[in-house]
């Protein structure tokens, strides 16, 4: 019963860092927007690309929390979050959890 636990727990884990990705990567495109507009008007973008430096940043832990995420579940291969951990899967069969798409 624990094995099932474990694995709905982290399959709702995986669901919120999904969510996670997904609206920081809007973030992102906004904040690539406004720089752009803050540009084309003649006003330095610097402090607003340093902020932008900082969600790149955070988007790149979420990523990384997922990639461990999949790999608890067995869906994916270890990368640099760790070891495998998984069993559901094939070794093969396991594609590199930096390559696996976020839904969307």
């Amino acid at each position: 019963m624990s094995g099932v636990s474990n694995k709905t727990t982290s399959a709702l884990k995986l669901e919120k860092a999904e969510n996670d990705i997904r609206a920081a990567l809007s973030r992102i495109g906004t904040q690539k927007a406004l720089i752009a507009k803050m540009v084309a008007d003649g006003h330095s973008g610097e402090r607003a690309e340093k902020i932008l430096r900082t969600m790149e940043a955070s988007l790149a832990g979420f990523k990384y929390y997922r990639n461990t995420i999949l790999e608890e579940l067995g869906l994916c291969e270890a990368g640099e979050s760790g070891a495998n951990r998984g069993v559901d899967m094939p070794k093969a069969a396991r594609p590199h959890c930096a390559n696996r798409p976020i839904p969307e």
